[in-house]
């Protein structure tokens, strides 16, 4: 199973259900779930799949990327030839950045050793 993490937010930015359901009409996806767990923020986040990947919404806690305060966690479970990153470095300089979202990928999410690779 492959996994990227991103922080984000989108330039008009209403809350966690638009910010979702925009980031994924941008991606090309219509149909998703809001979905209730405890173990996120909010007890709430927002799911779909497109093309062998899943896309998880919530919100962020990360005190020191505040500026981008949805995380959105994109798992493939087969992968293919392509590295994750490079599929999804395409599909948001393509689709996703210019719809209006501001992102960054975040590798060792939540380790000491994290790093921000803004877009």
């Amino acid at each position: 199973m492959e996994y990227v993490n991103l922080l984000g937010t989108s330039y008009t930015d209403n809350g966690i259900e638009p910010f979702a359901l925009t980031l994924f009409n941008a991606i090309g996806i219509t149909n998703s779930e809001e979905r209730e767990s405890d173990h996120y923020i909010d007890g709430r986040y927002f799911r779909a799949s497109r093309d062998g990947l899943i896309f998880t919404v919530t919100f962020s806690d990360e005190e020191t990327n505040q500026d981008l305060p949805y995380w959105v966690q994109i798992t493939r479970e087969v992968p293919t030839g392509e590295p994750l990153e490079l599929t999804i470095d395409h599909l948001l300089k393509n689709s996703v950045l210019p719809a209006g979202f501001r992102f960054a990928r975040i590798a060792n999410f939540g380790k000491i050793n994290e790093q921000r690779f803004d877009y």
